[in-house]
């Protein structure tokens, strides 16, 4: 709840200085008739002032989902309390990844002291944490010339999730052991996950002793665990735009884009006992060590969904970037829109230190502006070709590269990667 001081309507001063200037000049020249035409705008001042003292107004939000698939609707419902007697008019102030889809004459309406909850229903266009927005409250008494107007945050957020992007081929890490079996081993031995605890036999490591499980028997008990079969992977996500200012509208898609890949390529690889790894480089700074399993999938879609609350909120890490650390065994997978050149000295630092490294190039062309004049389509065009030789070069540099679109289906763009991947190993 927040109680808010009035301030003055703009009629206010122009009644007060037309009634003051009436009476000063019928006093002046003797002429009554003058005090008369003042009184209109002397009762209106007395009626409008009546009310003065600072009102209690709240604002409450009810959501039916707090977790959504992006492009979906999330319903709800307002209700904000004012005092009796007031005239208010409440709107929502959507967030930047929202849009109205109900009431049709837009999330606004008219507020009674005795209101129901206002429903409504809004469209995420992009994916993060997001908040609804704020409740912007405009109120008035009948005739007052004073108004108590106020911005209410709301702290509900919704988690707006990534849509599926269908993936079916994997791309093998260099040092994997995936042809041995697609999913983790029934049989037990050296590896990550955990299988089963028995007793001590001889033979087994002292660093696998069970210590509470032999402290809570009496007798030494060791952990066992299933060997690795399957390799690591680790995505590199660019998320380098110009400047550190606030981020435009189209850097945050571009941004977005790219996170929104690498979760269609993490869960295919989490699906199949992979362990899989985040590092975000540019502009906003996460990274996540590599893991398998429920557990590294919801980590991975958290720092995701952290990626997308700072895309939108245009947040920037002002931090130095140190070299990657990356296992010498992990498949290093760059989603990159190229709008930047900076993650390719990254590239070539991995290849050189023995990484196996590929890229996905995310081509963000369509997010551009329509060109308005010929001028502006020259100026695309340019774009394009710079875009174009600096794939290019990439891939003449020896790294397998391939392009996604969003009119394209991600699956091929992996597929093909795949082949020029498997193309460089053969050579």
């Amino acid at each position: 709840m927040a109680v808010i001081a009035p301030s003055r309507d703009p009629r206010l001063l122009g009644y007060a200085g037309a009634a003051v200037v009436l009476v000063v000049v019928a006093l002046s020249f003797g002429k009554p008739a003058l005090v008369a035409a003042a009184a209109p705008f002397a009762t209106s001042l007395a009626i409008g002032l009546r009310r003065r003292a600072p009102v209690d107004i709240a604002a409450e939000l009810t959501l039916v989902q707090t977790s959504i698939i992006e492009g979906d609707s999330v319903e709800g419902g307002l209700q904000v309390t004012v005092p009796a007697g007031l005239h208010v008019i409440a709107r929502l102030d959507l967030g930047g990844v929202w849009e109205p889809r109900w009431p049709a004459h837009g999330v606004a309406w008219q507020i009674r002291a005795d209101s129901p909850v206002e429903p409504f229903a809004v469209t995420a266009t992009g994916w993060g944490r997001a908040s609804i927005g704020s409740v912007v409250v405009e109120s008035r008494a009948p005739g007052g010339l004073l108004t108590w107007d106020t911005t209410i945050e709301l702290a509900d957020r919704v988690r707006v999730l990534p849509p599926a992007a269908r993936v079916r081929e994997l791309l093998p890490p260099p040092d994997s052991r995936a042809f041995l079996g697609a999913h983790t081993s029934r049989a037990v031995g050296d590896g990550f996950d955990f299988a089963e605890i028995r007793g001590f036999q001889p033979g087994d490591r002292l660093r696998d002793l069970n210590w509470r499980a032999t402290a809570r028997t009496g007798d030494p008990q060791v952990n066992r665990r299933h060997p690795e079969r399957n390799g690591e992977v680790v995505l590199l996500i660019d998320t380098f735009a110009d400047g550190l200012g606030s981020l435009s509208i189209t850097q945050q898609r571009v941004i977005g884009r790219a996170a929104h890949a690498g979760w269609a390529i993490a869960q295919l690889h989490l699906a199949t006992q992979d362990r899989v790894g985040l590092i975000t480089r540019g502009r906003l700074v996460r990274t996540l060590a590599p893991g398998t399993g429920n557990r590294a999938r919801y980590a991975m879609l958290e720092a995701l969904l952290d990626v997308g609350t700072a895309v939108q909120h245009g947040q920037a890490d002002r931090v130095d970037l140190t070299r990657l650390r990356v296992s010498p065994a992990a498949l290093v997978i760059a989603l990159t829109p190229l709008t930047r050149t900076d993650l390719v000295d990254d590239l070539h630092h991995l290849r050189h230190t023995g990484r196996s490294v590929v890229a996905v190039v995310v081509e963000t062309l369509d997010l551009l502006p329509t060109p308005v004049d010929q001028a502006d389509a020259t100026a695309r065009r340019m774009v394009a070709h710079e875009w174009r030789l600096q794939r290019e070069a990439l891939a003449d540099e020896g790294f397998p590269v391939t392009t996604w679109s969003a009119d394209t289906s991600l699956a091929s763009a992996v597929a093909a990667l795949r082949r020029s991947q498997h193309a460089r190993m053969r050579r």
